[in-house]
């Protein structure tokens, strides 16, 4: 979901959002919301946060979940960093403790929280695509990898860039058809491309990546002085990129939901 702040809006990752606790209690003219919500990504950064809280009695699942705008700055707001696996305070835990919430501040109606954020997410999946930026990196990869890269090396990077252009279909399909169908598609291919190239950076990284790995964060550049320029952004893009497959929805429910969608369809 999404955090909302002056500046940017902020996206909060969690890999199973029927699963979430955290409640929103009716009192009066407010709700009295309790719980946290985890991997907000650049959270402190934010003044508003959009999250689903549980109104209704269910557990589990998505009946019961409502949808509510949430000042930051509210009493009983703690907003803590958590650091990544680069090293950066990119994430962040939102801590909510009897926070009293304006009811007017309900996005929609109560209880149909659920069905808002399954729109919302099936829109971020697509997001996610950035096939104009994968272009750009590979053109980067293989600037960097000619003419000396092995055999192996040249049928990798092709068939990634094969990978970005399926990609790309797939995208000029979800904007004709408004995008439930190959959301989930979408997803995986982009994220897995991701990484694979990410990786093929770190190869070409080589030994030279290896002293960065132990310093993370800010010990990147005194880590080894006087490192080829791309070294850095790509050991950070290949750690970045290990949780692409994770957040907005892991791979893993991307194919339950690919494997339900073909199974109503015959």
């Amino acid at each position: 979901m999404a955090a909302v702040s002056g500046r940017r809006a902020i996206r909060s990752r969690r890999s199973d959002l029927a699963a979430l606790a955290t409640r929103a209690r009716r009192d009066g003219d407010d709700y009295v919301v309790t719980g946290h919500k985890t991997w907000t990504s650049l959270g402190f950064w934010a003044d508003w946060i959009f999250c689903l809280v549980r109104t209704g009695e269910a557990a589990r699942g998505g009946a019961g979940i409502s949808f509510l705008c949430i000042d930051i700055a509210s009493p009983g707001v703690t907003v803590r960093p958590i650091t990544a696996i680069d090293g950066r305070h990119h994430l962040a835990e939102v801590i909510f403790d009897n926070v009293r919430v304006p009811a007017a501040n309900l996005i929609g109606e109560e209880g149909q929280g659920w069905t808002y954020s399954k729109q919302l997410l099936s829109n971020e999946r697509i997001w996610y695509a950035h096939v104009e930026e994968k272009r750009a990196a590979l053109r980067r990869v293989r600037a960097l990898a000619m003419p000396a890269a092995t055999h192996d090396f040249r049928r990798r990077l092709a068939a990634t860039e094969i990978a970005v252009d399926c990609l790309d279909g797939f995208v000029e399909r979800a904007l004709l058809d408004d995008g439930g169908d190959v959301a989930s598609l979408i997803k995986i291919l982009a994220t897995e491309t991701a990484q694979a190239i990410t990786e093929l950076e770190l190869e070409l990284a080589g030994g030279l990546a290896a002293p960065l790995l132990p310093e993370r964060g800010a010990g990147w550049s005194a880590a080894v002085p006087d490192l080829p320029p791309f070294i850095v952004p790509a050991v950070e893009d290949y750690l970045m990129t290990r949780a692409q497959t994770i957040y907005g929805g892991t791979t893993e429910i991307q194919k339950t939901i690919i494997y339900r969608a073909a199974m109503q369809t015959g």
